[in-house]
């Protein structure tokens, strides 16, 4: 932190290397070097994250304002890491800020009310200790050597009973990005990891692993688990939407939890919620989500996830070949793949060029924002039905690529689909006027 006395000091050191101590006490210098508050515009808490690279090391800092003596300054929340894991840390550096982010809104909310120490004192409780633990588990998580081919010999041996439980599996992991499969058979977990690992992004295989535990690791882009279920409380660690296979079912049952832009503002409720509730501040009404109904984290169903076409499509093609060798199947697997990537690119270009179009037409003044959001939310309604019908696309479909996007440009979901954190708040203030 920056204290005006003595200028960039450590209020709190978490380590057990003695032999890092001393850069350890030279990473508030480098972080905050250059650092100044924003007095005029003190109001807007600013966070900005910061990598460097050491001698012997690398670190990754967020620099952010916080109240200290009922004034604000500027904060580093800094994280040391091991030159050697350099390569595997830049294909998760989305996932180690947003653990930051959940650390320093920890400091952020509690300041406001109270000293500092009370922040710190929460982090050390356990936050602290279980993002570090979570963020090793990724890093050093050993990747699978084995290639489609080979999974296609410790796979499938579950459709038998036709492909649509495996389309339905697939349209709900692309449509969230991450997958959990549990059951009591570790020969069946296992032998389902390793059919969806066969339609993981190369760039993505870095998060999966075969490995099959008792623990959830949050944001593994695949995982199994020998367990009967799985607490939301648990499931919300990770940063993106996730789906639950549950083999303890005949058929397996699968549960999806809220699509990306609902899931973000459902996990920030969530853990504001936690900060306060452990400093003892008054907690926030009328969240998304009823965390004391067991289940709340997935959105009631009436009927079956809709299987999208074009997963369908691949999987009959996949079935239409069992004769053909195993490299060929992941040719066709790889090449499926890559179309979607490429629709997917089609329709973040359809959704960036109607956003620009439709901003001039909106009052930015602030006292007559609130007018407009309902024009907001209508516009999108609107823009959705026009790309769904252009692309000639059916909605399991577009929300497929739509995830897909998400990974390509962060906060493209966002943007196609609205904030209903905004729109909730939104009804109830118009509620409130009767």
């Amino acid at each position: 932190m920056w204290d005006n006395i003595s200028g960039p000091r450590a209020a709190q050191i978490w380590s057990d290397n003695s032999n890092q101590s001393s850069t350890l006490e030279q990473l508030p210098r480098y972080s905050l070097n250059g650092e100044m508050v924003d007095i005029a515009n003190s109001k807007s808490i600013k966070k900005k994250l910061k990598f460097m690279v050491l001698p012997k090391y690398f670190s990754t800092s967020m620099v952010f304002d916080a109240y200290y003596n009922d004034q604000i300054t500027k904060f580093s929340l800094s994280l040391l890491w091991e030159k050697s894991l350099l390569q595997k840390y830049l294909m998760m550096n989305h996932i180690v800020e947003d653990r930051m982010n959940q650390l320093t809104e920890v400091i952020i909310s509690i300041t406001h009310d109270k000293d500092i120490s009370v922040a710190l004192d929460i982090l050390d409780e356990g936050k602290m200790e279980s993002i570090l633990v979570n963020l090793d588990q990724l890093l050093r998580n050993q990747m699978s050597e084995q290639g489609i081919s080979r999974n296609f010999q410790n796979s499938f041996y579950m459709m038998d009973n036709g492909s649509d439980i495996l389309a339905r599996v697939l349209t709900s992991h692309l449509q969230t990005g991450c997958t959990l499969v549990i059951g009591e058979s570790e020969e069946h977990v296992i032998r389902w990891v390793d059919t969806i690992s066969m339609f993981i992004f190369p760039a993505h295989r870095i998060l999966f692993s075969r490995y099959i535990s008792t623990t959830y690791i949050p944001d593994m882009i695949l995982q199994g688990m020998v367990a009967t279920e799985v607490d939301d409380e648990i499931i919300i660690n990770s940063s993106i939407p996730t789906t639950l296979l549950d083999l303890n079912h005949d058929p397996p049952k699968i549960d999806q939890t809220y699509p990306y832009h609902a899931y973000s503002s459902i996990r920030s409720e969530f853990f504001e919620d936690q900060i306060k509730s452990a400093a003892n501040i008054p907690r926030r009404e009328n969240l998304l989500v009823d965390w004391d109904r067991k289940g709340g984290l997935y959105p009631p169903r009436r009927t079956e996830l809709e299987i999208s076409p074009l997963v369908q499509n691949i999987v009959d093609g996949i079935f239409e070949l069992p004769s053909c060798p195993s490299y060929l199947r992941e040719g066709y697997i790889t090449h499926t793949m890559d179309m979607l990537i490429n629709k997917s690119i089609v329709l973040i270009n359809y959704i960036t060029s109607l956003q620009e179009r439709k901003t001039d037409q909106y009052i930015t003044d602030e006292m007559q924002m609130n007018e407009q959001i309902d024009h907001r939310e209508i516009e999108l309604v609107r823009m959705k039905r026009w790309i769904i019908e252009m692309l000639h696309l059916e909605e399991s479909c577009y929300r497929v690529l739509l995830s897909i996007a998400e990974k390509i440009q962060p906060g493209i979901y966002l943007k196609a689909e609205g904030n209903p954190s905004k729109a909730q708040d939104r009804l109830l203030e118009l509620f409130g006027r009767f």
